[in-house]
Formats: structure tokens, C-alpha cells, sequence
């Protein structure tokens, strides 16, 4: 098969290349254009930033005898391999015939709702068709006249996924598809950077053998793209019909061809004619649409790529027709001891731009399963990799756990022994604490009853801070002993020892008999030397005093007077108050204890028949705030008193 490689492109890279790390793959990026008469391929390296090329081949079907396009396809991956391209990532372009494009302006900051937009305005494009339509667009700049326009391309759906299983059939993965018009705008912008943002509008045109595409740029963006019914086969015809020989004679004629703007007789002359006029309309319906500041610009700039621009004269011919500067552009070849730009790569060029990432504007007219495609195949390596860390980790992280485990059994190991020292550590303490909870029963009987004196006296001086100028308290007793008056009006029995915690009723100041109602002698007969022996579980401490106090009588409250001496004892301004909650008895309980006020009611009875004032007798009853011991819990099924 014979394949034509621009001279002076060293093959740069094969198909693929290992990267700096050694470990992923890189595949090259490529642009395929296939046209009626040849194929081109364009094969780029580096990044979308900084793209370069690195091979371009051109594959002549005529001579190879390849007349449709069936047999291009079926001899395409073999070409492919023989040049070293196979086991890349294609895009490849769509004839312009096959597309169109047009431009929609939208409302100004339609933002995400600009993608819904433009699927509507592509049904309104594909018209009353029940065929599926693939759309992209891209983003103008604002205008006078236009504040959001977009560059919308459609194409039919059945016609790109008739081409993505052909692909797929022989094997080739195609990562994208794209408008050749906008592949020759984007190559056009990226090897013409300074040209291509002209203020004014420019004219780019590929002419093919049965084809020419128009595109249209103005500022560096393409506004208008179409196909023209006119191709470099209309030169070869003009050719023959004049020469009236054989295809040598008029293959030798292409060679040496040259079109003469100033002689309107020659046969390429009428061809160029028709292309002027082919031209002529295609402008002037751009015009009619465009912006009318931009539609009534002279063209600044023609340029000339594809086959078709080989032919000499031509750029001369057309640049006197629009009156404007024309010449050839094409992808920049670096032969040794020359450098010339080769047009007939311009649209394979672009291709790869746009696979690349690198394409000023870029359309994807990529049905979902290609995208689909490429999704799982760009995730593969991914997945991959992701396995392989997930492995890597899993195997670190059990050798991290048997290493953690080793040790928090030794550390647990060390832990047990120092419990089992302190079970008998424990053992001990509990010996120690019996001990001492012993020796402070022992004690209790001795802090009970060493503080009640002074508990006693402290609840003087309070009752005498309490009292008024008309009162006077008449008995002062602990709950116990005031309970133990009440049954001497009871007939004894016979003599018992006194409850635990009863005591003297003179002022309280007795200790109290707390005994366990032992005798006063042991078994020997001997006088027991402790008569007065203390059960001391049972001891029960001094928690209210009682006091009896008389009041004067006032007429209006007769209860004035012992409310405030209640509202002073329940108010104490000291940190630690002695007293809390004290209130009266009820009159029955002060009833019981008749024996209390007898001898004062007889004074008072006196007085009051002398004319002096009447008293009333009160109870109060004085818990205190804080107890020096706190009684034990009563055992079940036992009094605890």
C-alpha cells in the first residue's frame, strides 16, 4: 500500500510512549479526515497548552484503486498499523455537507439553563423531522445587537453512528466527532494566532476534490459555516475537456497548471468562475443574516487549505475578486534546508486539536454511546490502578494490625499481672477499711455526744438573738427528752433504761440514755464499770431542739410575736446557719406537756387579774441545719428508732 509522509517529520514517538513514571501509558492524540480522494492523519504530543506535531500522513485512494468508501474503510486500519499509528485516540471529522450551523442569540446570563436552550432551538433547527439530531455549540462574544449568541452545530444522529460502528467494526476507537468547518477555524486560529483575530471578517476555505468548505471568522471566532457544491475536480475537468487527450497528457497538465487571473479564456479560468459564484452566494446569504455591522466589513483575508490550494494562481485569482489579501495556509513543514506549510492537513490538524482539548471552539457532535465509550475506557486504568492501591492498602493495613494486635497483647498481658497485684491489693484495703469503719463507730458515741453541749449553748445564744423585749423562752430540750416527758403521765411498769438518745430535760445538757438496757452489774456479780453501756449502731444524735416561749398577746395578730422570732431563727446571716425549716408545734402536741407551762400559767393567771398583760405559750420546733453523725441505715425486719 503506498502512503505519502510529509518530508522532514521524523517520527517523534510511536503509537505509544511511556510517561516519566514509567507506569501509565500515553496514547497519541490523532485527527482523521477522510475525504473523497485521500486520507489525512495528523498525530499530536504534549498538552492542550503547548501542543505539537509529531507525524502527518496522506493516504491517495485513487492510486491505490480504493473508489469507495467501503474499501477505504476496510483497508484504514492496515494503513494505520503500516504507519504506526494504530492504538490511539481518534477524532474524526464529519464532511460539511452532512452538518450545518447557525446562530442563536439567547438572553444575557442564561447560565445553566443555556444547555436546555439549545435543545430547543436544534428541534426548531431539525424542523418536522422524527429523526433523533446531535447538537453542541459554542459561546460568541456580545455584540451590538446581540448579547449572548451562540454557534449551534446539528447533524443527524444516524449519520454519526453509522460512521462510530463502521470504527468500531474494523477496530479503531474513535474518541470524538467534529465539523471539518470548525477543524479548519481551529487549525486557522492556532497556527495563525495574529492573523485570526483581525477585527475584520475573515474567509477560510478547504476545497476538496467534489467539496469546498466556507468558513467565516470574525475576531478569532467562526460565525458562518457551510459547504460549497465545488471541488478541485472541476480544474482536472476543465483540463481534459480542453486538452482532448489521454490521462497521461492531462495528469502531466495537473502538474504544470497554473491558473492566469488576466486571461479569461483559459479553461481553469471558467472553473474558478464557478467557484467565485459559488462563493458570491454563499457570502451574500451570510450576509443577509449576519450582524449589519459586520455584514457590510469587507473581507480582510482569504485563506486557502485542502488540495485544492496547490493550485498556483488560484489565491492570486480569488484575492482580486473580493479585493482583499489571499494566500495559502497549512500545517508548518520543517524539511531539511527548507520550511514551507502544507495545506492539504489543515482539517486533520484541527481534528486533533479538538481531541486534544487544544480547539478554540469545539463541537461535539459525539453520539452517548461513544461518549459512554469513552468514559469506560478513560476508567479502566483508573479502576486498575485503584485495585492495585486498594491491595497495596488492605495488605498494609493487616500487616499494621498484626503488628498493633502483637503489641496490645503484650501491653494486655502486662495489664493482667498488675490486676492480679491489685486483687490483692484489694484484698487488703477492704481488711483496712473494716478496720477503720470499726474504730470510727468507736468514735461516734464520743462526737455525738461531745458536741451536744456546745450545740446546746449555741441554740441559747440564737433563741436569746431571736427573742423580743415581751418574750421569754421557758424550756429548752432536745426532741428526745421532750418526747420522754410526755410519758410520765403513763404508769410504769417497772424501771427500763431510757431510749437510745434520750436525755435530761434540764436544758438539754444531759448525755441521755442511750443505753441497750444492759444491768448495771456483769455475770460475776461485781459492779459493772460502765453502767451506761452504748449500742452504737442505734446511737441516735441530736437532730431538733424543742423550746417553749411565751409571747404578748396583740390584739390585731396574735401570732405577730412568734413569727418573728421564727423569721429570725430561719433567716441567720452566718455561712453555716445552726438552724433550718423551724416552725410551731401544733396546740395537741403542746397540750402533752402540760407539766412545762402549769407553774407559768399560775404566775400568768395572777398577773392578769392584777391587770398586766396577757401572754400565749408557744412550741417551737428547731431542726438543726447540719448533724455532727449521721445515724446508720435501719436493717430490714428491725426498729430502727
Amino acid at each position: 500500500m503506498r502512503t505519502t509522509q510529509l518530508p522532514g517529520l521524523a517520527k517523534v514517538r510511536g503509537p505509544l510512549k511511556d510517561n516519566p513514571m514509567g507506569f501509565i501509558k500515553t496514547k497519541p492524540t490523532i485527527g482523521l479526515d477522510i475525504g473523497q480522494g485521500t486520507v489525512k492523519v495528523v498525530a499530536l504530543s504534549g498538552s492542550s497548552d503547548t501542543p505539537e506535531t509529531v507525524e502527518c500522513h496522506l493516504l491517495d485512494c485513487q492510486e491505490e484503486g480504493l473508489l469507495s468508501p467501503d474499501e477505504i474503510l476496510a483497508q484504514l486500519k492496515p494503513w494505520l498499523e503500516q504507519v504506526g499509528l494504530v492504538g490511539g485516540e481518534y477524532t474524526v471529522g464529519v464532511p460539511q455537507y452532512l452538518a450545518t450551523t447557525q446562530i442563536s442569540d439567547f438572553p444575557e446570563g442564561s447560565g445553566e439553563a443555556l444547555d436546555e436552550m439549545v435543545a430547543f432551538e436544534t428541534q426548531q433547527l431539525a424542523g418536522l423531522s422524527d429523526e433523533p439530531f446531535l447538537f453542541g455549540y459554542h459561546r460568541l462574544p456580545a455584540t451590538k445587537n446581540h448579547k449572548n449568541p451562540v454557534l449551534i452545530g446539528i447533524c443527524r444522529q444516524s449519520v454519526v453512528d453509522e460512521q462510530a460502528r463502521q470504527f468500531r467494526d474494523i477496530g479503531i476507537w474513535v474518541r470524538d466527532f467534529a465539523m471539518n468547518g470548525l477543524a479548519l477555524a481551529n487549525a486557522y486560529c492556532h497556527l495563525y494566532p495574529e492573523e485570526s483575530k483581525s477585527s475584520g471578517p475573515q474567509l477560510l476555505l478547504d476545497i476538496g476534490i467534489e467539496n469546498t468548505t466556507m468558513v467565516v471568522l470574525n475576531g478569532g471566532h467562526p460565525i458562518f459555516v457551510t459547504s460549497l457544491l465545488f471541488g478541485s475536480e472541476k480544474f482536472n475537468q476543465a483540463l481534459a475537456q480542453h486538452l482532448k487527450g489521454g490521462e497521461e497528457i492531462v495528469e502531466q497538465a495537473k502538474r504544470n497548471a497554473r491558473l492566469n487571473p488576466a486571461d479569461p479564456a483559459s479553461p481553469l479560468f471558467q472553473a474558478a468562475k464557478l467557484l467565485e459564484k459559488e462563493l458570491r452566494t454563499a457570502v451574500e446569504h451570510w450576509r443577509s443574516q449576519a450582524s449589519p455591522e459586520i455584514a457590510r466589513k469587507m473581507f480582510e483575508r482569504i485563506g486557502l487549505a485542502g488540495g485544492g490550494a496547490k493550485l498556483t494562481g488560484l489565491a492570486d485569482f480569488l484575492g482580486r475578486t473580493f479585493g482583499c489579501e489571499s494566500k495559502v495556509v497549512g500545517v508548518p513543514v520543517e524539511a531539511p534546508g527548507e520550511g514551507r506549510r502544507d495545506p492539504v492537513f489543515m482539517v486533520a490538524f484541527g481534528l486533533a486539536l479538538q481531541g486534544m482539548g487544544a480547539a478554540h471552539a469545539r463541537i461535539s457532535l459525539a453520539p452517548d454511546s461513544v461518549r459512554w465509550m469513552n468514559l469506560r475506557r478513560h476508567s479502566v486504568g483508573y479502576l486498575y490502578t485503584a485495585t492495585a492501591l486498594a491491595i497495596l492498602l488492605m495488605a498494609g493495613g493487616l500487616f499494621y494490625s498484626y503488628q498493633a494486635l502483637t503489641v496490645e497483647k503484650e501491653r494486655l498481658q502486662a495489664r493482667m499481672l498488675e490486676l492480679d497485684q491489685c486483687a490483692q491489693l484489694i484484698k487488703q484495703i477492704d481488711s483496712l477499711n473494716n478496720d477503720i469503719e470499726h474504730r470510727e463507730k468507736l468514735l461516734l458515741p464520743f462526737v455525738e455526744k461531745g458536741n451536744r453541749a456546745r450545740r446546746f449553748l449555741a441554740a441559747i445564744e440564737k433563741l436569746a438573738e431571736a427573742r423580743g423585749p415581751d418574750d421569754w423562752f421557758v424550756y429548752l430540750a432536745d426532741r428526745d427528752s421532750y418526747e420522754a416527758g410526755k410519758q410520765k403521765e403513763e404508769k410504769p411498769k417497772k424501771p427500763t433504761a431510757p431510749k437510745p438518745g434520750a436525755g435530761s430535760p434540764l436544758m438539754g445538757m444531759g448525755f441521755g440514755a442511750a443505753s441497750a438496757g444492759t444491768s448495771a452489774a456483769d455475770d460475776t456479780g461485781l459492779p459493772d464499770p460502765y453502767p451506761v453501756r452504748i449500742k452504737l449502731p442505734y446511737i441516735r444524735p441530736v437532730t431538733t431542739m424543742i423550746a417553749a416561749v411565751y409571747t404578748r398577746i396583740q390584739p390585731v395578730d396574735p401570732y405577730r410575736g412568734v413569727k418573728k422570732i421564727i423569721e429570725k431563727l430561719n433567716t441567720s446571716k452566718d455561712k453555716r446557719p445552726l438552724f433550718r425549716n423551724v416552725d410551731l408545734f401544733p396546740d395537741s402536741e403542746r397540750a402533752a406537756r402540760e407539766d412545762i407551762f402549769l407553774p407559768w400559767e399560775k404566775l400568768l393567771y395572777t398577773t392578769r387579774r392584777a391587770g398586766g398583760e396577757r401572754y400565749k405559750a408557744f412550741v417551737l420546733r428547731m431542726p438543726f441545719a447540719e448533724l455532727d453523725v449521721h445515724p446508720p441505715k435501719p436493717e430490714k425486719g428491725k426498729d430502727a428508732e
